[in-house]
């Protein structure tokens, strides 16, 4: 039987903060170019805040990281995953041959690591950790 994939999402209150954006912009546009400014600018924000804060994901999907960010999306084998870290710019997947994958879905603020507080970002990670120690390694690793 196939592996439950799961994902993570950019949390609500990002999305909701990310709003913010289309909002401002939308009565920017209005003040500067009446009711069409206001559509224009409003609607250009609605298509950056989706692509911004409702695409981005991590998913661990089977045998594999899923990383889907604004700009792009990468698939990180679970066998090839050699550390997974936390950080304000994400989540940092660091694979055998060094290369790394952040995966801007899942943040950890600055504060919270100061005050080494367990938030979900270091649950997924340690998910992600758990699953890649389950992978079969590729032969001669």
């Amino acid at each position: 039987m196939p592996a439950v994939s799961q994902i993570w999402r950019v949390s609500l209150a990002g999305r909701i903060g990310a709003l913010v954006v289309p909002v401002v912009g939308g009565l920017g546009g209005w003040l500067g170019g009446g009711p069409a400014g206001a559509a224009i600018v409003g609607l250009l924000g609605l298509g950056a805040w989706w692509r911004w804060a409702m695409w981005p994901a991590v998913e661990l999907a089977g045998d594999r990281v899923v990383v889907r960010n604004p700009l792009g999306t990468r698939e990180v084998p679970l066998r090839e995953v050699s550390e997974v870290s936390t950080g304000y710019g994400g989540l940092a997947i660091v694979t055998r041959d060094r290369q790394r994958v952040v995966a801007w879905a899942v943040q950890k603020s600055n504060a919270a690591t100061w005050m080494k507080r367990e938030v979900r970002a270091d649950r997924v990670a340690a998910a992600i950790r758990a699953a890649a120690r389950k992978s079969p390694r590729r032969k001669g690793a």
